[in-house]
């Protein structure tokens, strides 16, 4: 029987990942969520929901076995300062998950400043995967393990729909962008999609991280 644990999702918005994954495995699950409207979403899931930022959450540390952060680093206004805290919850052998848009990545490095992991004023800033790798290594965490991913089809049609625009093609370019928000439109762009990431053009990076137990502290 796999051993329950403990999950903090932060940025959880409606709370999607964290009621499938209570589901799943039956762990205590906490979200973070600043935005009422996606608090009110995910607490009428039946799970708990701090409306806080994670600075002022007042969370104990060393508590947590799972820490996730998807697609939510890139927002915050201090992220250093978040993945120091995140540090300090973790149960020593716990595991930080991060997805974050890769600016160094394939998909990025082709539609430059029309990429939509540029957004601004959404996305404060960006993380080359060299540059979050070292500060993760710095931080004190081991075992960085990164996938390539895709996330999903919208990142590549929403860049190519801005692309579109810059050369002046207006119309085509809203085109895309609605048609891939519509139900029809996603099951095509879904289709579409599978050669471009088979080739390797990827958008963002899942980081898998450990903070070192007590043992591997004394190996040091």
């Amino acid at each position: 029987m796999v051993q329950k644990g403990t999950l903090l999702d932060v940025g959880c918005a409606t709370g999607d990942f964290l009621y499938k994954f209570q589901v799943m495995t039956d762990w205590s699950v906490i979200g973070l969520e600043i935005v009422p409207e996606a608090a009110a979403v995910a607490r009428a899931k039946g799970l708990i929901i701090i409306e806080d930022e994670l600075e002022a959450a007042n969370l104990e540390h060393d508590y947590f076995d799972v820490i996730t952060l998807w697609d939510v680093l890139e927002h915050m206004a201090n992220p250093a300062k978040v993945l120091n805290i995140c540090f300090t919850l973790l149960k020593p052998g716990g595991i930080l998950v991060i997805k974050s848009p890769d600016p160094s990545g394939k998909e990025a490095l082709m539609f430059k400043e029309n990429w939509i992991g540029y957004e601004a004023p959404q996305h404060l800033f960006g993380f080359p995967k060299s540059v979050l790798v070292n500060k993760l290594k710095e931080m004190g965490l081991s075992e960085i393990n990164i996938i390539q991913t895709g996330s999903d089809y919208s990142s590549f049609f929403v860049s190519f729909g801005h692309w579109m625009k810059k050369l002046g093609w207006l119309k085509v370019s809203e085109f895309i962008i609605s048609v891939t928000h519509k139900p029809f439109g996603r099951i095509i762009a879904g289709i579409i999609i599978r050669p471009i990431r088979w080739l390797g053009i990827n958008a963002s990076c899942i980081y898998l991280c450990q903070k070192p137990r007590y043992e591997d502290k004394e190996l040091l």
